[in-house]
């Protein structure tokens, strides 16, 4: 019995990160397209909507860095602090 409830709560989507839906769906999408199509060349997909997705959310987060050094260092100039090495 304790399965049965070990299954619900693993397949409860509304627990789930962001990107293991995404993953999940990109492997659906995968899969379905290979079987629908009868080429094995989708089944590929997933793999590189994985790679794609994991590249975006790197490049997103450096971006999300860098702006927050840039602030700082710009209210940091503004208060007086200065960022130049002698």
């Amino acid at each position: 019995m304790k399965i049965i409830y070990f299954i619900k709560w693993l397949f409860d989507v509304k627990k789930w990160y962001g990107f293991q839906k995404r993953y999940t769906l990109y492997a659906i999408a995968g899969i379905v397209a290979g079987l629908w199509t009868g080429h094995s060349e989708f089944f590929w997909v997933p793999a590189i909507l994985v790679w794609l997705d994991f590249t975006v959310e790197m490049i997103l987060g450096k971006w999300k860095t860098f702006n927050n050094e840039q602030e700082q260092m710009l209210k940091d100039i503004k208060h007086g602090k200065g960022y130049l090495k002698e």
